[in-house]
Order: structure tokens, then C-alpha cells, then sequence
């Protein structure tokens, strides 16, 4: 991997991260809130879409650099 596919990798592990910790939290104050009277059900589904859009974006990001740098590892050869 050159220099700078690893530097963009690096940054890509640490956002990758970030969004993990966010999923994290998010999954908290839903507990929370879930348990909460003053809770409504929409806010409750907004947290739920929130945190299934964050996964999704960590999922596809990995999966699509990973992607990549097969496509240009086999280009190499």
C-alpha cells in the first residue's frame, strides 16, 4: 500500500471509529429515553433511524475502500 493510500486508510480507521463511538452514545440515550415518560414515539424512531444511517455509512465506507484497494492491488499485478 504507498504512502498515501495508508495516510487516507489511517483517517478513513479514525472517522470509521468516530462513527462507532456515535452509535455508542446513540444507543444510550435511546435506552434512556425509551425508559423515560416524557418520550415520544417519534423522537424514539428518529434515534433509531439515526443510529441504523450511522452503521450504514461506517459499514459502507469500510467496505468500499476495502473494495478498492483490492481493485488496485490486482491492478498491479
Amino acid at each position: 500500500m504507498s504512502f498515501v493510500l495508508e495516510k487516507h486508510w489511517d483517517r478513513l480507521l479514525k472517522e470509521i471509529a468516530a462513527c462507532e463511538v456515535a452509535v455508542r452514545e446513540i444507543e444510550t440515550d435511546l435506552r434512556l429515553r425509551a425508559m423515560s415518560n416524557d418520550a415520544s414515539d417519534r423522537e424514539l424512531a428518529l434515534l433509531r433511524r439515526l443510529k441504523h444511517d450511522l452503521l450504514y455509512r461506517c459499514q459502507n465506507l469500510r467496505e468500499a475502500f476495502i473494495a478498492l484497494l483490492d481493485k488496485s492491488s490486482i491492478a498491479a499485478e
